[in-house]
């Protein structure tokens, strides 16, 4: 098998692992709501057994390597027709792994550390310390959730539409943009069954979307 299509395949199956990562971290009920007016702080969080945010870590982080890999693939495709476009998805590959590990990653620590400040019974040093640890990263945490949906889906797209990329025209739907957008839809048309899910993991599986390209691009 060629060594593209296998990372590729890996790709896809790392945005499958991702999303489960994804719900293991947000599956919160819904009678979750945010804790005096925070905007991170959820009121759920002490009902959910530690574990699974430990579980979602891990999966987060062969979760993300694997994603990169189907960028990689993409990469390596574009390469040969374009060294220049190809080295930047290069570089967008590492970053990528790198990034969602670090966003997932902060996104599970945060209500562990909660969790543990909180069974003192002290609920203002518990909010105090997640808001003063998620205040102090927020300058990165934002931009790099924003540069791993709009950068590879950008520089996908712009390989479909030229020609670099030998897909039908109907891949440019696939990308975490547009998954983010029908999750968002689908809870906003019928919040009683769309609520959580598939919103919470649609940018994953969207991000899993590039080893499918690749996939098409081989066959």
């Amino acid at each position: 098998m060629e060594l593209n299509l296998i990372y590729s395949i890996a790709g896809l199956l790392g945005g499958i692992v991702c999303a489960i990562g994804d719900m293991l971290l947000d599956l919160k009920g819904k009678d979750n709501v945010k804790v005096n007016g925070s905007l991170f702080i959820e009121s759920n969080w002490i009902k959910m057994a530690t574990v699974r945010f430990k579980i979602s870590i891990i999966l987060g982080f062969f979760g993300s390597f694997m994603c990169s890999l189907g960028i990689y693939s993409l990469a390596r495709q574009i390469y040969t027709q374009n060294e220049r476009l190809g080295e930047v998805l290069f570089i967008v590959t590492i970053l990528l792994a790198m990034t969602g590990f670090f966003v997932h990653t902060l996104c599970c620590i945060l209500p562990v550390i909660y969790k543990s400040v909180i069974k003192g019974g002290n609920f203002e040093i518990a909010n105090n310390t997640v808001d003063a640890l998620f205040d102090a990263v927020k300058i990165l945490f934002f931009p790099l959730y924003v540069f791993i949906l709009l950068v590879p889906t950008g520089i996908t797209i712009y390989c479909i539409v030229s020609g670099m990329l030998n897909v039908p025209n109907w891949c440019m739907l696939l990308n975490p943009i547009v998954f983010l957008i029908i999750g968002v839809l689908l809870r906003k048309v019928s919040p009683k069954y769309f609520y959580e899910l598939p919103g919470i993991c649609m940018p994953s599986l969207g991000i899993g979307m590039f080893g499918l390209i690749g996939i098409i691009s081989l066959l």
